[in-house]
């Protein structure tokens, strides 16, 4: 996982979101970014792990950093997650962002310097698709299997989603998505190995 340029897209929806948004919502924000992304541009702008979980899509790094708030990086940005509840009264967690006096409340003044243009053009598209969402409805959305098909009931536990099931269904042939697959992974092995 491309650790800080999580944090910083994590940090772009919690502002956009006006300061605070729950786990729930920041994670499909983050899915839908690095599908997208791979759907645009052939490549996530994360690497995280993807996983099934069964209010949607997860990516599993930026789920452990909210979890475990033990990443320096993110605890000098975010305040450590409070419990809360949907509209549909489900649990979630809520994720705020420090108010350290200075609060920056003109996005275009962060210093996003891990995004290029296109990854911020892509994470503006699905904010704007998104944003107004509740947690309730972006997790139906996320359950469609017309436009997620990868996710699959994973009964109270978790799935893996391959990086060739997304390609798969976004439109890849079987071998093309199983190649590409390959790259990105040896990619993400090469560069953000822990």
């Amino acid at each position: 996982m491309h650790t800080e340029k999580t944090i910083q897209l994590m940090h772009f929806f919690t502002e956009k979101n006006g300061g605070t948004i729950s786990d729930v919502k920041l994670m499909k924000l983050l899915y839908f970014t690095d599908r997208l992304s791979l759907e645009k541009t052939g490549y996530p702008l994360t690497y995280d792990d993807y996983f099934s979980m069964n209010r949607g899509p997860i990516l599993s790094g930026a789920k452990n950093i909210i979890d475990k708030y033990s990443n320096p990086q993110y605890q000098s940005i975010f305040n450590e997650a409070t419990p809360g509840k949907s509209p549909q009264n489900f649990n979630l967690k809520n994720v705020s962002l420090k108010n350290t006096g200075s609060c920056i409340s003109d996005i275009d003044n962060v210093d996003f310097d891990l995004f290029s243009l296109q990854d911020r053009e892509i994470a503006e598209a699905i904010f704007a698709k998104f944003g107004a969402m509740d947690d309730d409805a972006i997790v139906q959305y996320a359950h469609n299997p017309s436009i997620c098909p990868e996710w699959e009931w994973p009964d109270g536990s978790r799935r893996t989603i391959s990086l060739e099931t997304i390609l798969h269904k976004l439109g890849y042939s079987s071998e093309e998505a199983n190649s590409h697959a390959a790259s990105i992974k040896y990619f993400k092995d090469v560069v953000f190995k822990s």
